[in-house]
């Protein structure tokens, strides 16, 4: 039996490799899509249409994700000598 941090990196290691090609650098990004897909089929189970739900979900995670992105980015750069 493993025991502390060889059984952690074993069990959190192959879920790194699978997540890793949809998450990328940017996990909240594929959690939003994640519940961007979820919300409309559990409504759509209980017979609501939310077709709509989708694109509007994506443009919201989209703009966030860009917003963190050039927000990290600029701050990032030195301010110019004046």
């Amino acid at each position: 039996m493993l025991v502390g941090r060889a059984a952690v990196i074993l069990s959190v290691g192959p879920l790194a490799l699978v997540a890793e090609p949809y998450a990328g650098d940017d996990w909240h990004a594929a959690a939003g899509v994640a519940v961007a897909l979820g919300v409309p089929s559990l409504l759509t189970r209980n017979g609501v249409n939310a077709w709509w739900l989708i694109p509007a979900s994506v443009a919201l995670v989209l703009t966030e994700s860009l917003r963190r992105t050039v927000r990290r980015r600029g701050q990032d750069q030195p301010r110019p000598l004046n």
